[in-house]
């Protein structure tokens, strides 16, 4: 992210000894971190929490004021926690560096549950092969799995082997006690450890799952067949990439993308780490749509936004009105309560109306982790709450009268439990909603749940409580939900189908009161780890389903399935890739509206480590057919309302008499809206005798039979 250097300070205590970085040239450090100065992706994570934290973290502290204790000898730093899990496959520290430390040291991070007690697990890291940014760089120490007991105190003990007061790695810590369920501690040479009240919390992450499996093979993308024996295919109804949007301003780190939504000609794009309100204060910027190009129109901020707001964590719109949450903004409810911000238009011109937050809210029960607006109603999610229990979660209602927004009831689950998460997301049609609580463990620990409300008057009442048929624990059900209608799209994104948690997406459609599964959907070539259903989005008969952590351009970069259904049955019709994907760019956060796609990938580096892009999609109406002549050739039409830009094309002819024909024709070609036929050719060639054509436009093949006389080539119908 950008303007890093400023409002930077960093404090380096070692025993009794506090340097202040006032006496040390740091600037030119900061600097080139960040200007993506980072190797070994596979090791580096960006500044969290983020929006996926679930699906692998189980405790965190990240809150940092800018100082940090020093990992050389002869100094350990340990931090306690209580983990929830009975697995610990990782953890991740926030660490920085100071001057220049020399080229190669070895930072180590053991496991214990007694501070002066035996290593459970250990893993080192070398700075040569890590690089660690003056600013700050998360940093993953991936061990073997052990099995840990829920409940229990664990230390995180972190030393170096060499460094001095101006030349080291320092760990960053927070100056209050942000993490309630342990404590920060040192040792100093072989004395006894000592806990440092004074300084908080490290930074730190552990992690149930493994954040990234660098076992998965990279796939290679290849063009779907349709079969055999086909002498016409449609593509109508094909998505195709037509445009990358990129943030004017962008800079590495902001996570460009991390939410995303559409309504006709206006996309609003948040980018919940760019710093123009302070260090990963947030931002979210308008695009508007002429004809078929997308603009950027106006870049928001809040009002009275501070660094760590995370402003951009969600957002939603419905016509001139726009929401957008802070889920880390601290205000009068406490650290971290979070809040959501109103958005109106006038003309091309968006400004604040309106700043809300919880009636009862507290410390830490972030709310703004989800948001749904319809006309003058929004649900805003408070998924940490603590009505029903710590972290049992609760939903708000606000509605508009006027400019004025009030807060109009809390709901919360008739059977919410601590943990279970209620309030994590929201999917809102007229006076329905669906409102997940994804840790509930109703079908085993973590498996989700999703609980339907309905609108009488102003009253939402709990009408039903929906579990996936086969739901079993950690599937996390409903951490993403869309809703149509009488039609539901649920996802299950750790679901082991097709391997471990390679996920799954549930199909609900409503008779009257009743919700019944209708479906469950697969991709077709889903394979464990690709957390198929990572989001989901609904329109009439058609969903998009993102599968982040999908390997087809390298590890984690992401895809989205597009299915479609005919009377009750719903079919895979597409698999979409980023154009330029690319490892661990995680392109898969999906918004559908119409014949119009947009899908990011908020770890896309087009304007620095991890500053986030935005696809979009446009539904084509492609056909084609082979035809013969002086060659073969191929009638290409769009029926479509949309242009398509360099669709791929590939022919290839063999046989004849001798087998002597190979013939092979390939490129790109615009085919524009419209009953115009656009024809792409072999070109002439020679032979006598049967042929046999494979054909490909985009994503689509076809084959024929056909006989080669001399120059002419005649294509059986």
């Amino acid at each position: 992210m950008k303007n890093k250097i400023v409002g930077i300070v960093i404090l380096m205590l070692v025993a009794t000894t506090v340097v202040s970085a006032t006496n040390i040239n740091l600037k030119k450090d900061i600097q080139t971190a960040v200007s993506g100065d980072v190797s070994n992706s596979n090791n580096i994570l960006p500044y969290e929490p983020t929006l996926f934290d679930w699906w692998n973290v189980d405790q965190k502290q990240t809150v940092k004021n800018g100082y940090g204790l020093t990992l050389y000898p002869p100094t350990k730093e340990a931090q306690s926690f209580t983990p929830t899990k009975n697995k610990l496959t990782a953890v991740s520290l926030y660490l920085f560096k100071v001057g220049t430390p020399l080229d190669s040291i070895q930072l180590t991070v053991a496991i214990r549950d007694n501070l002066t007690g035996s290593d459970l697990a250990t893993k080192t890291i070398d700075t040569n092969v890590v690089t660690i940014a003056g600013s700050g760089t998360w940093v993953l120490f991936d061990f073997e799995d052990i099995s840990i007991t829920p409940e229990s105190t664990y230390y995180i003990v972190c030393s170096g082997t060499a460094g001095n007061i101006t030349n080291n790695y320092c760990w960053f810590f927070s100056k209050n006690d942000t993490y309630t369920r342990g404590n920060a501690w040192e040792q100093y040479y072989e004395n006894p450890w000592y806990r440092m009240n004074a300084i908080g919390d490290f930074c730190f992450k552990t992690y149930f799952r493994k954040p990234l499996d660098s076992s998965i093979p990279t796939n290679n993308v290849n063009l779907r067949p349709l079969g055999n024996g086909i002498s016409q295919a449609s593509m109508g109804g094909e998505f195709m990439e037509t445009q990358k949007l990129l943030a004017a301003d962008g800079a590495g780190g902001d996570n460009f993308g991390y939410s995303l939504v559409i309504d006709g000609d206006t996309a609003i794009i948040a980018s919940m780490l760019d710093d123009d309100n302070g260090l990963d204060s947030g931002s979210a910027y308008v695009f508007t749509r002429t004809g078929a190009t997308w603009t950027q129109q106006q870049k928001l901020n809040a009002s009275d936004g501070t660094a760590a707001d995370e402003f951009g964590w969600w957002v939603d719109l419905d016509g001139d009105t726009a929401v957008i949450t802070a889920l880390m903004n601290d205000n009068e409810n406490g650290v971290e309560a979070g809040a959501a911000y109103v958005f109106t238009r006038s003309g091309t011109t968006w400004t604040q109306q309106a700043k809300l937050i919880a009636s009862d809210g507290q410390e830490k029960d972030h709310f703004g982790y989800c948001a749904d607006l319809l006309g003058d109603t929004v649900f805003i999610g408070a998924n940490w709450d603590d009505d029903n229990g710590d972290g049992s979660g609760s939903m708000y209602v606000f509605t508009r009268s006027g400019t004025t927004w009030t807060q109009q009831q809390k709901l919360l689950a008739s059977d919410g439990q601590a943990g279970d998460r209620f309030g994590g997301m929201i999917a809102l049609s007229e006076d329905t909603a669906l409102i997940g609580a994804y840790w509930d463990d109703d079908k085993g620990n973590d498996s989700g749940s999703m609980y339907v409300f309905t609108r009488n008057g102003t009253t939402w009442t709990q009408q039903a409580k929906i579990l996936a048929s086969d739901g079993a624990a950690g599937d996390a059900l409903a951490t993403s939900i869309s809703l149509d209608g009488d039609t539901a799209i649920v996802n299950s994104p750790y679901d082991d189908d097709n391997g471990v948690d390679s996920g799954s997406a549930y199909v609900f459609t409503r008779t009257g009161t009743t919700w019944t599964e209708q479906q469950k959907l697969l991709a077709s070539d889903g394979s464990a780890n690709d957390a198929f259903g990572s989001v989901v989005a609904l329109d009439g008969d058609t969903a998009l389903i993102g599968a982040m952590l999908d390997d087809d351009m390298g590890l984690s970069s992401g895809s989205a399935y597009v299915f479609t259904r005919t009377g009750t049955t719903w079919t895979q019709q597409q698999k979409l890739l980023a154009s330029d994907g690319a490892q661990n760019d995680q392109f898969g956060i999906v918004v559908l509206d119409g014949d119009t796609a947009l899908i990011s990938s908020w770890y896309d580096d087009d304007m620095g480590p991890n500053s986030g892009s935005v696809y979009v999609f446009t539904k084509t109406g492609l056909t084609f057919s082979i035809a013969g002549g002086l060659g073969v050739s191929l009638k290409i039409t769009n029926t479509g309302t949309t242009n398509a830009y360099d669709v791929p094309w590939w022919i290839h002819v063999e046989g004849g008499i001798l087998g002597r024909i190979n013939k092979t024709a390939n490129g790109t070609v615009d085919v524009p809206a419209g009953e115009l036929i656009t024809i792409v050719k072999t070109g002439l060639f020679f032979g006598f005798g049967p042929i046999s054509i494979i054909a490909k436009v985009a994503n689509e093949e076809q084959t024929a039979t056909g006989t080669q006389l001399i120059i002419f080539s005649m294509v059986k119908k």
